[in-house]
């Protein structure tokens, strides 16, 4: 089962974001609320990245090799903790892409390749680190595999290795 993870803003479902109205904030600084209801006290945007956009390098082996190279990437936080990333393909429109967002029980990690737009998830996925370095958040993945999602008989994997810095951060709480 994949998830829709549009802009990487998509909570898990055991945690919410922000609900609406509750001030959600862009590292660019454009907060952006619900009409009706203002936002929360204390919300406040967090600074750009020092690296720009961010950036993702991400080797794939496995059933398919190959690599995961970005300069854009999205991430959110709330509360203080890294709650998901987001790192499209820059190698072509069609190239692969790579996500994860924190559930109750771990990390929920789809990964889109050219040859399978169905892609790759795992609902547990291991090996995955979030540190916070000044005002940047990286991701490290160490040996994360992630199955076959595009064919339920599929039973290869792909093994994940590389970083992720965040370029725009989306800031709730």
């Amino acid at each position: 089962m994949l998830i829709s993870l549009a802009g990487c803003g998509s909570p898990s479902t055991a945690k919410s974001a922000a609900a609406p109205g509750s001030g959600i904030s862009t590292s660019a600084g454009a907060a952006t609320t619900d009409a009706a209801t203002p936002a929360a006290a204390g919300t406040a945007a967090s600074p750009p990245a020092k690296t720009g956009k961010g950036s993702a390098d991400v080797t794939l082996s496995g059933v398919e090799s190959g690599s995961i190279k970005a300069a854009d990437t999205t991430c959110t936080v709330v509360n203080g903790e890294l709650e998901s990333f987001h790192a499209p393909s820059d190698q072509n429109t069609s190239g692969p892409s790579i996500a994860g967002v924190r559930g109750d029980t771990g990390w929920m990690m789809p990964v889109s390749t050219a040859a399978h737009s169905g892609g790759y998830a795992n609902a547990n996925a291991t090996g995955i680190k979030a540190t916070k370095t000044g005002d940047t958040w990286t991701v490290t993945l160490t040996g994360t595999e992630v199955g076959a999602a595009y064919d339920p008989g599929q039973t290869g994997t792909l093994t994940l290795n590389g970083t992720i810095v965040c370029g725009e951060v989306i800031s709730a709480g």
